[in-house]
């Protein structure tokens, strides 16, 4: 994976997005729908699907979220792409690209690799994880360093038996399809940020059932472990999450992801979902 180049910079953008993505993507339950512009998108593999989410602040676009996923008995890959619009794009000019493969045993997700790169203004990072058969991760991360001397990687321990980002996006399907419930704790690791996502079911909501089975609201809360900067360690984030089936046979995705914010209200919307092109 090639990462974008620029000029160096001491400090990632703070903002309620940039903690929130991980979340937005967690939930959007497929892959990207390809690579940024100059670089030729792979064929999409059979019964592969696509989702495009908008995410605004107060009405005001921040950024899209795409996802692919492609998905057999045996294995998985799951391909990201986000990048700040609007008002947002002229001041921070954000991109992310990840990707995530593994294998699927007993309806269980075993991450073998994932890749991200990400750059914004001036700054970029990148990240590459193996994930070995006995639980442990393998890190090399690069780009930009975290501004606060108080942020430290997790440790190997930490790390041990958590999944990537893109991964927990499958794991969660797999166990919301499963149960019939969001009643789940998902342990995950980027790279730099250990942290739970943990969501709990709050039931259907009488107004909104349809002939797909309803909009199940889901509580999520992110627990943060370790690699967080001290001013934000202590506090935990909230939001929910509406997921409904979007026809017979196919599987329960969100549909709006919604969580506050001193600046305000985040709101997640699925705009697309359909096969890959």
């Amino acid at each position: 994976m090639e990462f974008w180049r620029s000029q160096p910079l001491t400090e990632e953008p703070r903002s309620p997005l940039w903690r929130w993505w991980h979340v937005a993507a967690a939930l959007a339950l497929v892959i990207a729908l390809g690579p940024p512009a100059g670089e030729a998108a792979p064929p999409p593999a059979a019964g592969a699907r696509s989702l495009h989410y908008d995410v605004s602040i107060r009405g005001i676009p921040l950024l899209t979220l795409d996802f692919r996923i492609a998905e057999t008995a045996a294995d998985y890959h799951v391909d990201g792409f986000v990048r700040t619009v609007g008002v947002a794009d002229l001041l921070a000019d954000f991109v992310m690209r990840s990707e995530s493969r593994g294998v699927i045993t007993a309806d269980r997700l075993h991450p073998s690799v994932h890749e991200s790169s990400s750059r914004w203004r001036h700054g970029e990072r990148g990240t590459h994880l193996d994930f070995a058969a006995d639980g442990t991760v393998a890190a090399v991360v690069s780009g930009t360093p975290e501004p606060e001397s108080s942020v430290s990687l997790p440790t190997a321990q930490q790390s041990a038996g958590t999944v990537d980002p893109l991964t927990a996006v499958l794991a969660i399907n797999h166990e919301i399809t499963r149960a019939g419930s969001c009643d789940v704790r998902m342990p995950i690791f980027d790279g730099r940020r250990r942290y739970d996502l943990v969501l709990a079911d709050e039931g259907l909501e009488g107004a909104a059932v349809t002939a797909e089975g309803g909009v199940r609201r889901c509580r999520i809360d992110l627990l943060k472990i370790a690699g967080f900067p001290s001013r934000e360690a202590a506090r935990p984030d909230h939001g929910r999450a509406w997921v409904q089936a979007q026809g017979e046979g196919e599987p329960a995705l969100p549909v709006r992801i919604e969580f506050d914010t001193k600046w305000g209200p985040i709101t997640v919307r699925m705009a697309r979902a359909a096969p890959a092109q």
